[in-house]
């Protein structure tokens, strides 16, 4: 739990305090309740990101959002071909850009994320050169690969796109949890 902290309740970069969520004695991060979200204490620019959750109920909202800014869901739709699915970047992309898979698993049972992402790229004078994108598996099954990123919309429009920003779990509902969270860092 060293590597994370509760998130700012005004400001979604910053960290406030300590992370309020359980460790079970398993090596398990489960969701506090009344305690949305959490952000790592590090920034990361290019990386692979692995880990596992597994939701405890539902309906639920969770999930995992790149630089605090690109969010993939994290959703019990199991069953469901109507509702949105699990893995989509739904505020940052196209709707035509959804994967229209649904690879999730039912509820209590652990899922897999694997993630690549490379953020926007930024000439000295601050103007952007490329855009972020992601190449991204649930469970195994290929949902975007090279998929382009932006613009960002809702809530995390106000924080405009950069190189390196944290990573942040969130939560919308049911609890959750997490295990074997880790991360490699890529040089592009």
């Amino acid at each position: 739990m060293d590597a994370w902290a509760k998130r700012s309740d005004g400001n979604w970069l910053e960290t406030d305090g300590p992370s309020p969520w359980k460790l079970l004695n398993v090596g398990i991060m489960e969701i506090a309740p009344n305690f949305s979200y959490l952000n790592t204490r590090r920034s990361f620019a290019a990386y692979k990101l692995h880990l596992e959750f597994c939701t405890l109920g539902g309906p639920s909202n969770n999930g995992i959002y790149l630089q605090c800014r690109y969010e993939t869901k994290i959703l019990e739709t199991y069953g469901s071909l109507t509702a949105n699915p699990t893995a989509q970047f739904s505020n940052c992309t196209d709707k035509s850009a959804n994967p229209g898979i649904r690879c999730a698993r039912p509820v209590y049972e652990w899922q897999t994320m694997d993630i690549e992402f490379h953020p926007a790229k930024f000439d000295p004078a601050g103007k952007k050169t490329a855009d972020a994108w992601v190449t991204e598996y649930l469970n195994g099954t290929l949902c975007y690969d090279h998929q382009k990123l932006g613009p960002l919309l809702l809530n995390a429009a106000r924080y405009g796109e950069a190189a390196t920003g944290p990573i942040m779990l969130q939560n919308h509902g049911m609890p959750a949890q997490f295990r074997n969270i880790w991360l490699v860092e890529l040089h592009d």
